[in-house]
């Protein structure tokens, strides 16, 4: 090998003999982003606490990195030169990550990081040397279980806790992406929090070793990542004018030491970055961060420089260990509960000159072991008042405190008086039915008594269409009138102005139709040609009668004509049948003078039977026409 030797770095500057350009072990890691998985931690430094039981978190990041990886060539001194191959140039991961809190003792978590993309374009390198690289792939997974030792909220100086990530070589076979090998990094952490201007500053430190049960090697057997002594700190201040929406702007330093011994020593193998980021609340669980990071101390694993941005989803129940409704954060007497007696109830904590905590001071207190229960009555005496209007019943089960019961039997148990029991607006000193509501009907209403049927006539008002005249029954409470005086009542008159027999249905003809409720009765048959829609002439008569009963009754403002058959022949031939024969008696009353928007048609073919079937008379009496009111 030649005095000028070839070192392959890791976004940073390192010494170590390298054979060729792609003579080297490529299953190791060149990505030093480990982002904190618990939404607490400030970037890549974990917080040392544990949230709430089931308070959970995830994070999707994505992160750019310039010129991760490259090698240098060195002088024969062991002095880095220049730039000899550009291994990795451009690189885009993404990084999963998922947290769960258990009894507020430890949380687990995950992270995941996925190689998006990552390329290279080395000049440097002779033609055909340069090999392609692995474009997308899975990187080494990373478990992080954490147990809380000490906690600020409990009373504590400080939040610490343990942590041991552990790294599964999932991402062995990637180039540049995974190790072959475990690792475990056994890490202390430490964090805090103060109110500063009403805001919220947070620091973090861990302090960790990295184990590896398989370093990494280049050629020559040399070791380029073994242990490493992890230290990363950070800070954070989240902003109080921003309460709803919460903004937080965080640095943190990230360094990783190298402890291994090699056979040949390669300096600059622990780099030194500086991360920045601002993370934004959405409103509720939901924020979204971007940040990016430079090399302040070259080294293994840190690029030129790095840019990154996501979305973190994160559920946190609020704290408020004393239950007086003042959270945590906000509480100078986190495990003592506000008194809430008007007197600085904001702070927290109690007032000890205030025994009862009613706000009342003890001096002025008459009842000093039992609280004013502060009602606007009589509050200024600090005792409790039971029952404001002495009418039996405490306050607290008395819909009205401040006015007597009338105790009438009617609701006494609500404490309020009931001057209208049935509440039908007649006071019951008026009201002849105090208990039975008056039906407002503007009948006798003064009476305060519901009057049933006003007209006395039997039929109640609720069906009575005439409520305030006598009528009949028959004709829905209403009076029957007969404006011909001939003993047939108009509705049923089929000549209700021409005077008639009452054999006759009101005229002075013989008829062959009858009113009946909701129907005109034809008496005899409307004949058709057989199969067709064609009306007989021996049915003119009868539909000429039908014509002559519709023009004597106006109010009926809505027939439906019903054509129906027997279950001979094929059903919807019969049906179609019945519906044309339907069509073409309102057709012929239309052309006798009837409009045709007062006519409906419908056919029913068989599907309405009033005789058997079976028989040849049945069958001749389901063969008919049926006129029904449908409208008046």
């Amino acid at each position: 090998m030649s005095q000028t030797r070839r070192l392959l770095l890791l976004a940073a500057v390192a010494a170590a003999p390298v054979a060729a350009h792609d003579d080297h072990e490529r299953h190791f890691p060149s990505e030093r982003l480990e982002p904190a998985v618990d939404a607490e931690g400030l970037l890549n430094t974990s917080w040392a606490s544990v949230p709430q039981h089931l308070d959970w978190d995830a994070a999707l990041l994505f992160a750019y990195s310039n010129d991760p990886l490259f090698t240098y060539n060195v002088s024969p001194s062991g002095l880095p030169t220049d730039r000899a191959h550009v291994l990795v140039q451009d690189r885009l991961m993404a990084h999963l990550t998922g947290a769960i809190a258990l009894f507020e003792w430890v949380q687990l978590g995950v992270e995941l990081p996925v190689l998006v993309q990552q390329q290279r374009v080395d000049a440097l390198a002779p033609p055909g040397e340069q090999e392609s690289l692995a474009a997308m792939g899975v990187g080494d997974l990373r478990i992080l279980p954490k147990l809380r030792l000490l906690q600020q909220r409990s009373g504590a100086p400080v939040d610490v806790g343990v942590q041991v990530p552990v790294t599964l070589p999932t991402g062995a076979s990637f180039d540049y992406v995974g190790e072959t090998g475990f690792s475990f990094t056994p890490t202390v952490l430490a964090s805090r929090r103060w109110r500063v201007l009403d805001g919220n500053l947070r620091a973090a430190g861990n302090l960790g070793m990295r184990m590896r049960t398989r370093p990494s090697v280049l050629a020559d057997g040399v070791a380029v990542a073994g242990n490493e002594l992890i230290v990363r700190a950070g800070v954070g201040y989240q902003f109080a004018v921003l309460a709803d929406h919460p903004t937080e702007l965080a640095v943190s330093l990230a360094s990783a030491q190298a402890t291994s011994d090699f056979a040949t020593d390669i300096p600059a193998r622990s780099p030194l970055e500086l991360l920045g980021e601002v993370e934004h609340g959405l409103g509720g669980p939901l924020s979204v961060f971007v940040g990016g990071a430079m090399g302040v101390i070259a080294g293994i694993g840190g690029p030129d420089f790095r840019a990154f941005a996501g979305v973190r989803f994160a559920t946190r129940a609020p704290l408020d260990r004393d239950g007086d409704g003042v959270l945590d954060d906000d509480d100078k007497c986190a495990r003592e509960p506000e008194t809430k007696n008007g007197f600085e109830d904001a702070d927290g904590c109690p007032d000890v000159d205030d025994k009862d905590g009613d706000g009342v001071r003890d001096p002025d207190d008459r009842c000093v072991d039992a609280a004013e229960d502060k009602d606007g009555f009589r509050d200024e005496d600090g005792c409790p008042d039971t029952d404001h209007d002495d009418d039996g019943l405490a306050n607290d089960a008395d819909g009205c405190p401040a006015q007597a019961e009338d105790k009438d039997g009617f609701e006494d148990e609500d404490g309020c008086p009931d001057v209208d029991n049935d509440k039908d607006g007649v006071l019951d000193a008026a009201d002849a039915c105090a208990a039975v509501a008056e039906d407002n009907d503007g009948f006798a209403d003064a009476d305060g008594c519901p009057e049933a049927d006003n007209d006395n006539d039997g039929v109640l008002d609720a069906s009575d269409k005439c409520p305030e005249q006598a009528g009949s029954s028959d004709n829905k409470g209403c009076p029957d009138p007969d404006r011909d005086g001939d003993s047939v009542v108009d509705r049923l008159d089929n000549c209700p102005d021409e005077k008639g027999a009452v054999e006759n249905a009101g005229c002075a003809a013989k008829q062959k139709v009858v009113l009946k409720a909701g129907k005109l009765e034809i008496l005899d048959k409307v004949f058709f040609k057989t199969g067709k829609d064609v009306i007989q002439e021996k049915s003119f008569a009868l539909l000429d009668n039908v014509a002559s009963v519709l023009a004597a009754h106006p109010e009926m403002k809505k027939v439906r004509v019903e054509g129906h058959t027997d279950d001979v022949g094929d059903a919807p031939r019969n049906k179609e049948l019945s519906a044309l024969r339907a069509k073409a008696v309102a057709t012929y009353l239309v052309s006798k003078g009837q409009s045709a928007e007062r006519f409906e048609t419908v056919g029913f073919g068989s599907e309405q039977p009033i005789a058997d079937n079976g028989t040849d008379e049945g069958r001749a009496k389901n063969r008919r026409v049926e006129f029904v009111i449908v409208g008046d």
